[in-house]
């Protein structure tokens, strides 16, 4: 529940400490499971690198819809290991409720919210800072990182983190926060 102290142990970055800004996202190594780490009022934490193995100690909490370990403290493992992304339809994107993250509406199967994946799609809609592709199912919420340009490629694909970002109407929509411009390639 949110308040809850919690200890994630053995997991592995799928993003560097400032690659996304003030989060990075952390899954376990077999690909079952992964959460938003956030770094505001976390102090001076070390730097580290996409696949870098690590413990991490901190309150969970929901922001945006999203479940997110707050004010962490880090023990990083030595050595780099990426993880790989699952690909999916953006119809799986989000997945369903599993425990106390939310479901992302209009998704089926499991929930894959802070995993890394890979999807593709046409770019239906493009503006600052991010864009929006569908395969036919619905679409889907590309965040870029800081300096990131905006794409013009007519149909993409895309690598990031499953994540979520809430509606007007407050509901779930499907997301993916995008690492680099290298995430991102002509279809």
């Amino acid at each position: 529940e949110d308040g809850a102290y919690v200890t994630l142990e053995n997991v592995v970055t799928t993003t560097g400490k400032s690659t996304l800004g003030d989060f990075f996202y952390v899954e376990q190594p077999d690909r079952s499971a992964g959460i938003r780490v956030s770094t505001e009022n976390a102090g001076v934490l070390p730097d580290f690198e996409q696949g870098t193995p690590m413990t991490v100690t901190g309150i969970m909490s929901t922001v945006d819809g999203e479940r997110v370990v707050t004010i962490p403290e880090l023990i990083l493992g030595t050595g780099t290991t990426p993880i790989k992304p699952v690909g999916m339809n953006s119809r799986a994107l989000g997945g369903g409720t599993d425990g106390l993250q939310q479901g992302v509406d209009g998704s089926v199967g499991l929930n894959n919210i802070g995993l890394l994946v890979r999807v593709f799609g046409k770019v239906t809609a493009s503006e600052a800072g991010e864009f929006t592709i569908t395969d036919g199912y619905g679409p889907v919420k590309v965040v870029l990182p800081p300096g990131v340009t905006v794409l013009t490629s007519e149909r993409v694909i895309v690598t990031g983190i499953s994540s979520c970002t809430q509606g007007t109407d407050g509901k779930l929509v499907r997301t993916i926060r995008v690492r680099g411009e290298s995430d991102i390639k002509p279809l």
